[in-house]
């Protein structure tokens, strides 16, 4: 029971009788509290009482008792008893008397007075930085007889301990409330309270929590404009969480670098209060990603998300190739090597080389284009100058002897044989000499190499072909190897304007290919497979007429569909 107790008479009228009806005698007040406790009545058994109908009757019932000073003490219109300021000395019994004519009646209570309950931690106002672990004091002083209970609230919403609420710890004692926040983080700032009930009485205080920490990640980052070495991008401000923002950084990512790299801008400082810049030193024709951080007194935050992917715009390459060297090949050849142009450092798109090269003492520059823009060497041969001297190959296999070996002997400059009608996955061995009209030299080391499975036997079939426009669609059936072939791995497509043109050649791994030809001209077309052991049979030859705007259709004996793409190379020259 919480508060003071307070009497109070009133009489009731039941019929021709009243009852005395005494009231539980044990009342609790905590001094300093002032409540009233619902009145007792009193009734008195009158017999023998006359009266006539509706008549009045007069009863006198008076409170009659010593005085006692100390007691600050008021009797309301409804004869409660009120007392006020309770102190210890109000401990004790308390009788109610009822006394008229008729007798006197009278019931009796007993007031325990206790300590009032109160918060001794004054009420406050923290101010920390994330990370800090901080204790919530809530001190109490209270009548030793009563059992205390602490409840916490975080911004009124009741704090449960626990799993889900792990950074808050009770660390008080019997009367202590106090609670320790451990790694504090801005998602703690806010109020606490601390409220303390006993059976009495209850009281409570709150404390105001100041989180200071890192900025939050700034918001809405995004790239405004593109030229061909900077972006510019701008952002929104994130929470200062209670340190003003000092400056911002951007960093920037490509997919040719792992992680995040810090960029140059301009300004080459960008305060607190910027919310734009322009970032320069970019590669042309280059994906980048753009995030921005925040730093105040406590620390740098967290970054904004990632900007939407934007590329620099495209120019004539500002870079040369590295490492240009020269030499190395065989007879009548020149090796020219260079290290590639990495990819970010391209430019543009259709990145290839212009080799140019010249005799020693010459005027005028010979030059070749390489279109692989990851092309690191090219070979130039000179067929006018003849080797030193030929040479004589031999050759056996792993059943013979090498004293029955086959002898092959080159004429010119030729640095290269072909050994044709071998056996299909065999090993042979083979050396070399040089000869003269004086005869042979030493013998090379032996080596030896295994053949593969002879290519297909079987020429491409049912070869159709149909023109739209400049195309010309060509479709063929696969060829399949038997079981002593080596697998189609793919096809040749050669094409020329008369039979005694050099052919232009095309492959595909498909049965199918469309090429892009010059219209009024007639065509000659053959197709050959080839596989790890080399080209297969040919295709006759079939003749394709001049494209004029009709669409003419037509078959022979050969595909499936694969489109040719030719692209216009942007060729820059390396210089040896």
């Amino acid at each position: 029971m919480s508060g003071c107790n307070t009497w109070m008479l009133s009489v009731h009228r039941f019929r021709s009788t009243l009852t005395l009806i005494r009231l539980p005698s044990l009342n609790h007040c905590s001094r300093q509290r002032r409540r009233e406790v619902k009145a007792f009545t009193l009734n008195f058994s009158l017999p023998g009482i006359r009266a006539k109908n509706r008549a009045p009757i007069k009863m006198i019932c008076e409170l009659r008792a010593p005085d006692v000073s100390h007691l600050q003490v008021t009797v309301l219109d409804n004869g409660s008893l009120r007392i006020s300021n309770v102190t210890r000395l109000d401990d004790g019994l308390y009788t109610c008397v009822a006394r008229n004519q008729f007798g006197v009646a009278s019931s009796a209570g007993s007031l325990l007075v206790k300590e009032p309950t109160a918060i001794t931690s004054p009420a406050g106002h923290l101010d920390v930085t994330v990370g800090e672990s901080i204790v919530l004091p809530c001190q109490v002083s209270h009548d030793p007889t009563l059992e205390l209970k602490f409840t916490w609230f975080f911004n009124e919403q009741l704090i449960h301990f626990g799993n889900l609420w792990a950074f808050f710890e009770k660390v008080g004692g019997r009367s202590s409330g106090d609670i320790m926040i451990r790694n504090i983080q801005p998602k703690h700032a806010g109020k606490y309270t601390c409220a303390v009930q006993t059976k009495v009485d209850s009281v409570s205080i709150a404390t105001d929590v100041v989180v200071r920490g890192p900025p939050g990640p700034p918001g809405d980052c995004r790239v405004t404009a593109v030229t061909e070495n900077t972006a510019s991008v701008s952002w929104a401000p994130g929470a200062d969480n209670y340190s003003p923002i000092l400056s911002y950084a951007i960093q920037a990512r490509t997919p040719f670098f792992l992680g995040w790299q810090a960029v140059n801008t301009v300004p080459k400082l960008l305060g607190g209060k910027q919310l734009s810049a322009t970032v320069i030193d970019l590669n042309p024709w280059v994906e980048y990603e753009f995030r921005v951080l925040a730093t105040n007194s406590i620390g740098t935050g967290e970054p904004s998300r990632p900007s939407k992917k934007a590329r620099t715009r495209e120019t004539p390459p500002r870079v040369t190739p590295a490492r240009v060297n020269g030499g190395g090949g065989g007879h009548s050849e020149l090796v020219i090597t260079w290290e590639p142009v990495p990819e970010e450092l391209q430019s543009g798109s259709g990145f290839g080389y212009v080799v140019a090269f010249r005799p020693l003492g010459a005027q005028g520059w010979m030059q070749a284009a390489v279109t692989s823009p990851e092309a690191s060497r090219y070979v130039f041969k000179n067929e006018s100058i003849p080797p030193f001297s030929p040479y004589q190959l031999q050759y056996w296999s792993e059943r013979q002897k090498p004293d029955t070996a086959s002898v092959i002997r080159t004429v010119g400059n030729k640095t290269s044989v072909l050994i044709r009608d071998l056996e299909g996955r065999c090993t042979y061995y083979v050396s070399l000499r040089a000869y003269n009209s004086a005869g042979v030299g030493p013998q090379s080391n032996t080596v030896n190499v295994t053949t593969k499975k002879p290519p297909p036997s079987q020429a491409p079939g049912k070869i159709m072909w149909n023109t739209s426009n400049s195309k010309v669609i060509l479709r063929w059936d696969q060829v399949h190897a038997l079981e002593n072939e080596s697998e189609v791995t793919g096809y040749k497509v050669m094409y020329s304007q008369d039979k005694h043109s050099r052919p232009s050649v095309v492959e595909t791994n498909s049965t199918s290919l469309e090429l892009s030809l010059p219209v009024n001209q007639d065509y000659v077309i053959q197709i050959k497979p080839f596989s790890e052991g080399g080209e297969g049979r040919s295709s006759r030859q079939i003749t394709i007429p001049k494209i004029a705007g009709a669409v003419p259709l037509g078959a022979a004996q050969g595909t499936c569909t694969y489109s040719l793409v030719i692209l216009a190379a942007s060729l820059f020259t390396a210089m040896l």
